[in-house]
């Protein structure tokens, strides 16, 4: 939800921001819709960059920097940056319905 709300705040179509960002127009879709929670690293930086917001912000909905992570979350990240962007959907998916079972 707040992609689509900075995106109608800075008078852009879904089309266009895809553009900006460098992902397809059915990607943004999803991720507008909360059908993807969470995009590959590719696509977060260049949704960040066409928004001109943080990468934290796209994630968290706040400015400034994450939290620090442990040595472990660190490298589940690195581990998960070396995937297909296949690989980090179907990451993403396990670990979504992992919080839906909580």
């Amino acid at each position: 939800m707040r992609i689509r709300a900075k995106r109608k705040e800075l008078g852009l179509k879904q089309g266009q921001l895809a553009k900006l960002a460098g992902i397809s127009q059915p990607a943004l879709c999803e991720l507008e819709k909360g059908d993807t929670k969470m995009p590959n690293a590719e696509s977060l930086m260049g949704l960040a960059k066409a928004l001109n917001v943080t990468q934290a912000w796209i994630i968290t909905g706040k400015d400034g920097e994450i939290e620090q992570i442990s040595q472990d979350e660190e490298s589940m990240v690195r581990a998960i940056r070396t995937l297909t962007a296949e690989q980090q959907r179907a990451i993403y998916q396990i670990i979504d319905s992992m919080k839906k079972t909580e």
